[in-house]
């Protein structure tokens, strides 16, 4: 059975499951964030902007954008899926 994306966000969950991948996923937060300001400013998106659109707080998107690593994975992919 193939794995949702959403599931592959989640670094937690993969580094539980392998132990292996414990220093190639460290970062992983900040590398989403990147993509996740990149993406923004390439729609042309504020913060706020987006937060509406992805049904969540402002402080999300800072800490989403900042690499912050306690985010969950929905919040990860509801950006994703805004940002498609």
């Amino acid at each position: 059975m193939r794995k949702a994306p959403k599931d592959l966000l989640d670094t937690t969950k993969l580094v539980t499951k392998y132990p292996e991948l414990q220093g190639q996923l460290h970062g992983l937060e900040a590398i989403y964030g990147k993509i996740i300001f990149a993406w923004r400013l390439k729609a042309g998106l504020t913060q706020a902007e987006l937060a509406k659109k992805a049904n969540m707080d402002v402080q999300s998107i800072y800490r989403a954008e900042g690499g912050f690593v306690n985010l969950g994975t929905e919040t990860y992919h509801k950006l994703f899926k805004v940002l498609k």
